[in-house]
This record gives C-alpha cells, sequence and structure tokens, in this order.
C-alpha cells in the first residue's frame, strides 16, 4: 500500500535437498516449521515496540494543541490513550506467558497461545495506528512534510502493519488453529 516491500511468496520447483541437511525427521517438516514459528510469535518485539510508540505519542499529545487546547487534556484522548496502554500491557503480559511455556519446554500449549498472542498482536498493532492517526487529525494523514507528526511515522505504520495479519500465519488460519487445537472445535479448513 505504501510502496514498500512487506511480504514475499517464493515458489520452488525439483527441489532436492540432501538427508544430512534436513532439520528433525523425515516427514516432520510441517511441525519443525510450526515449532519455529512459533517462537516468532511470541511477539514480544511487538509489544515493546508499541509501548515505545505510545509514549512517543503521549509526548506528542501532552506538547500539541488543537483548537486551543492540548490534546492529552481533552478527555476521548486521554480515553484512547489509556485504552492503548491497557491493550498493550495486557498483551505483553501474555507474550511473556508464551516465552515461559517456551522455556519449560511446554512447545504445544506454547505453541496455542502463540497463535492467539499473534492473532491479537497484530490486530493491536493495527488498531493502534489508526488510533493514533485518528487523535492527530489530517496530521496523522500527512508524510514527508513539516506537518507530519513524528516524520509521518503513524502515517507509515498504518499502512505498513495491515500485512502483519497475513506474514506468519493469517489470523483466520490462527483463528482456526485455536479452535480445534485448544477448543476442540471441528476443524473448518
Amino acid at each position: 500500500m505504501d510502496g514498500s516491500h512487506q511480504l514475499n511468496e517464493i515458489f520452488l520447483d525439483d527441489v532436492r535437498v540432501p538427508a544430512r541437511n534436513r532439520v528433525g525427521k523425515e516427514n516432520d517438516g510441517w511441525r519443525v516449521s510450526n515449532s519455529t514459528s512459533n517462537f516468532e510469535r511470541s511477539m514480544v518485539a511487538t509489544y515493546a515496540f508499541l509501548r515505545r510508540q505510545l509514549d512517543e505519542l503521549t509526548k506528542l499529545c501532552k506538547e500539541s494543541k488543537w483548537g486551543g487546547e492540548v490534546l492529552a487534556e481533552k478527555p476521548l484522548v486521554r480515553d484512547k490513550l489509556a485504552e492503548l496502554a491497557i491493550e498493550i500491557d495486557v498483551g505483553n503480559a501474555f507474550c511473556y506467558l508464551v516465552v515461559w511455556r517456551q522455556s519449560k519446554g511446554d512447545f504445544k500449549e506454547a505453541g496455542l497461545f502463540a497463535a492467539t498472542v499473534k492473532v491479537v498482536s497484530s490486530e493491536l498493532i493495527q488498531q493502534f495506528f489508526h488510533t493514533a492517526c485518528e487523535i492527530l487529525g489530517m496530521y496523522g494523514q500527512v508524510d514527508d512534510s513539516r506537518w507530519a507528526p513524528l516524520q509521518g511515522r503513524f502515517e507509515k505504520g498504518y499502512q505498513v502493519y495491515q500485512a502483519l495479519t497475513i506474514g506468519g500465519g493469517t489470523s483466520e488460519v490462527m483463528r482456526n488453529m485455536i479452535a480445534s487445537m485448544a477448543l476442540g472445535l471441528p476443524r473448518s479448513w
């Protein structure tokens, strides 16, 4: 959407990998791939990033005026910032639960929690940048201008992070995994 390169799709034909280069047992590739993906899906870095972005957005709101009133003093803005702070703190705690499960070798439980964290965090980061642009009004949509708050970071994030609900397992696939593996519901795929 923003002209940058984010996702890839690769097709390989007639590829042969020597048995000595195989990771895991023969025909066990899906389990190995899923296990390694669950480390990525813990999303700890995402929450650290969101906390830093929230701190900068809060600082900007304390220093910026709209209609003669400081943004941070507007009840609606304060409510939105507080809601984001709560969501980030809860998500961060959930991430550490995933990492703790992984450190204990409980990879099945950790995998289910990782899928949940992946869905929640990828949708939260989209919500964060949407809310930031909403708080900043028209200035939140400006990029590459002296009028762009924080060098247009919120405008760019609003576009770039749409890809997170696709990469690393789509939110729909993650929800299906959670439904079937954690809740015992019938598979829909």
